[in-house]
Parts: structure tokens; C-alpha cells; sequence
């Protein structure tokens, strides 16, 4: 088994995310189809988006790994072009 990064490698408490993180739109938790419904009502075209089954998995292992409840949650990405 590999142990968990020390908090210190946290992505979340990086100097690239203390610059931006609360700026970020999470969107508190929205579906996907709402995200894209947003991104498009604010004129991007070509909206899509992904699953990241692999980083909730791996997200996953590392809560058995420590002992903690695995409490999986929906991740994904969405994306939109700026029309021309």
C-alpha cells in the first residue's frame, strides 16, 4: 500500500491554489447537465464534458487506505468554446 502525500502536497494547499481557490466556480455541487446548461446560456458553443471516474477511484483507495469511510462523490470536467 502507498500512504496517502503528506498534507503539505495537497493539491488544495498549494501556492497555485491559494492563489485562485476561491475564485474557482464549484458550483456547489451541481450535476454536469446544469454546468453545461450554465456554460451555454453565457454564449460558449461546443459545451461537453467527462466523467473522472479515475480520480473519484483513486479518491476511493485513499480513503480505505486511511481508515476513513469512503464517501465517493460525482467529479467531472466541463468545457466550452469562446464563439469567434
Amino acid at each position: 500500500m502507498t500512504a496517502a502525500p503528506p498534507q503539505r502536497e495537497n493539491a488544495r494547499t498549494s501556492a497555485e491554489y491559494a492563489a485562485i481557490g476561491d475564485q474557482l466556480p464549484f458550483y456547489g455541487g451541481r450535476p454536469p447537465e446544469e454546468i453545461e446548461a450554465l456554460l451555454k446560456q453565457h454564449g460558449l458553443v461546443s459545451v461537453a464534458g467527462d466523467s473522472l471516474n479515475d480520480l473519484v477511484a483513486a479518491q476511493t483507495r485513499r480513503m480505505v487506505e486511511e481508515g476513513r469511510e469512503p464517501r465517493p462523490r460525482q467529479r467531472y470536467v466541463v468545457w466550452g468554446d469562446v464563439p469567434r
